[in-house]
């Protein structure tokens, strides 16, 4: 099954690196803005905006799809880096699956990660994949969550990092944190749309470069 995936993924993505910041490692791709600076994150509506936000690009990208792939990425020691945030803080990508689904999910690899000093073993880098519809995914509690990430004290986030794909259209999404998320594909015309529907939410720090390729 591993040796599938893999070989979908390199044919869907030919070259490209499934890695942080997305926005960086794919030729074509939008940055979008969710949490608003200038508001700071005290600001009752701050959470709130970006929630919106995300939740509707990710119902623009994936609103008529028939299947979503979602992959994590997780340190396996992670837990210990953050003891003192009690354990049903914290979530992981079953958390938000329907319960059939849960059963589903794979591991896609297991990365050792070593100390560049002493060689020794520090822990495992693990991805895991599951094939699920949009209505078996609630994506509205894992965009939430992933908001939360720098923000462990206010509420539940979560410990992966998580990229849907949209298999058709060749879109992978991806919510980095509070304040914004990556959408990039391999075919412009997937991608034309978002940059004129919501224009006004991109990332004024890189829209120079997304109105070159998309700006026609």
């Amino acid at each position: 099954m591993n040796h599938d995936f893999n070989q979908w993924l390199e044919q869907t993505f030919p070259q490209m690196k499934l890695e942080v910041p997305l926005f960086y490692n794919f030729p074509l791709g939008l940055r979008f803005e969710l949490g608003v600076p200038y508001r700071g994150i005290d600001d009752p509506t701050y959470f709130e905006q970006l929630e919106q936000r995300a939740i509707s690009l990710f119902e623009a990208v994936f609103a008529e799809s028939e299947q979503v792939c979602v992959m994590t990425f997780t340190y396996q020691t992670a837990l210990s880096d953050i003891e003192h945030i009690e354990r049903n803080e914290v979530q992981v990508l079953e958390n938000y699956l329907q319960l059939e689904c849960v059963s589903q999910v794979s591991i896609h690899s297991e990365q050792p990660d070593y100390d560049e000093d002493t060689a020794e073993l520090m822990g495992y880098i693990q991805s895991k994949y599951v094939w699920c519809t949009v209505g078996d995914l609630d994506y509205a509690g894992i965009l939430k969550a992933i908001g939360y990430t720098d923000f462990p004290e206010r509420e539940a986030f979560l410990v992966e990092r998580v990229f849907f794909i949209e298999p058709k259209q060749k879109i992978i999404f991806h919510m980095y944190d509070d304040r914004g998320l990556d959408i990039v594909g391999m075919q412009q015309e997937s991608l034309q749309r978002l940059y004129h529907q919501y224009y006004d939410w991109l990332l004024p720090y890189d829209l120079e470069k997304m109105n070159q390729v998309f700006g026609i």
